[in-house]
């Protein structure tokens, strides 16, 4: 179980909400969602069931479990030891 703070970036850039997404177990081994090569923005869902527990299209993964996280290196790394 792991809480990933997420910025939704809508169309007007300064018009961002800031969300936390509750993770109670992954999808067999997945979160579910595709991510842009860069940044952590979420850009696809490996698995529909996914935006049932909130992602959306546009997020940008700016935390897990209140620790911040700027790279796929520190996202991995968060997510592991959730």
């Amino acid at each position: 179980k792991s809480g990933i703070e997420t910025i939704t970036q809508e169309l007007i850039p300064d018009d961002r909400e800031t969300v936390q997404i509750e993770v109670n177990e992954l999808f067999g081994d997945k979160l579910g969602v595709r991510l842009r090569m860069e940044g952590l923005v979420v850009s696809n869902f490996d698995v529909p069931e996914a935006a049932d527990v909130g992602w959306r299209f546009g997020d940008e993964i700016v935390a897990v479990n209140g620790k911040a996280v700027a790279s796929r290196e520190d996202f991995r790394k968060e997510l592991a030891e959730a």
